[in-house]
């Protein structure tokens, strides 16, 4: 968010609590106004950010050829959720922005000046073969100045220091590898294209990759949810939590399944409470269909 406005030098992002929320969720869009349990979740994170000391010990040289001395740093300076009950503020495109948050100088100055680069962790996170992974931060640094790259899989082989495999594995490998990285964003941008071809003179296998415009937050979503009110998404999980124990524990392991597969880089208690809130709201309208008649009259019964 801090690169997309702009890149503030003082480290500065300004947005709203929702807007923050949304973005997190991967490009997963969650229509909804958040409530206390949303809200408690981001606190307990930033919380982390602002609290956690991190320590820069020689990390990288300096322009005058020196090693930057230790130094001990949070990921963020300064914290200011908006709170509406404690504001006067009334209308909400008024108070919609009005949360800001102060990345650590020592992280602006280093990825400003270049000394160390971002990487986005919920695609590394995503990615399921390890060639894959070694892949994307390869491409991932040689790309970030550019729109496309060449190389030939000999020198690839060579660049990555993989060992004595069957070069014909290797070139097998890593077209599997192209297939998965097609599509993923970089801090940079987004690989478009991700393709082993042959070589113009036919004699070896290059891996060309062009890379495009990064995805907007929405531009394609994956899923979409419409919770009415904050109340609305409290009222479902008191009723979730009024349930029997074995009831209560279907519901859970099947909300658990929902969110792993939509929410892959984000599997939180936030995740599988919007899901158990879905999966409470469909078993209301069409109690019979949503599980076997037996619990649903155990159910209601202990209802």
């Amino acid at each position: 968010m801090w690169a997309k406005h702009g890149k503030n030098p003082t480290g500065v992002v300004t947005t709203s609590i929702n807007k923050l929320l949304n973005h997190l969720f991967n490009n997963q869009v969650i229509k909804m106004r958040y409530g206390s349990t949303a809200k408690k979740w981001l606190d307990e994170k930033l919380r982390i950010m602002i609290g956690v000391p991190l320590v820069f010990e020689s990390a990288y040289k300096n322009k005058d050829g020196s090693f930057r001395s230790k130094e001990s740093f949070t990921l963020l300076k300064k914290v200011e959720m908006f709170d509406r009950k404690l504001s006067k503020i009334n209308k909400k495109d008024e108070y919609a922005g009005h949360s800001q948050f102060v990345i650590h100088p020592v992280i602006i100055d280093s990825i400003l000046q270049k000394n160390i680069k971002p990487v986005r962790l919920d695609v590394i996170l995503s990615l399921k073969m390890e060639i894959s992974v070694i892949l994307y931060r390869w491409l991932d640094l040689v790309i970030a100045d550019k729109y496309e790259v060449e190389n030939t899989l000999k020198k690839l082989k060579e660049e990555l220091a993989f060992g004595p495999e069957r070069y014909d594995s290797f070139v097998a490998t890593i077209r599997e590898a192209c297939e998965e990285l097609e599509g993923k964003d970089f801090t940079t941008g987004r690989i478009v294209y991700c393709k082993v071809e042959k070589t113009v003179d036919g004699s070896d296998w290059k891996i060309v990759v062009r890379k495009g415009k990064q995805l907007e937050l929405f531009e394609e979503p994956k899923v979409v949810k419409q919770l009415e009110t904050d109340g609305e998404f409290e009222a479902f999980l008191t009723k979730w939590e009024l349930l029997n124990d074995p009831l209560k524990s279907i519901i859970k392991s099947k909300a658990e399944k929902i969110a792993r597969e939509k929410f892959p880089t984000l599997h939180s208690d936030l995740s599988v409470n919007l899901e158990i809130v879905e999966i409470m709201k469909q078993r209301e309208a069409k109690p019979t269909k949503e599980l076997p008649s037996d619990q649903v009259q155990t159910t209601q019964a202990s209802e």
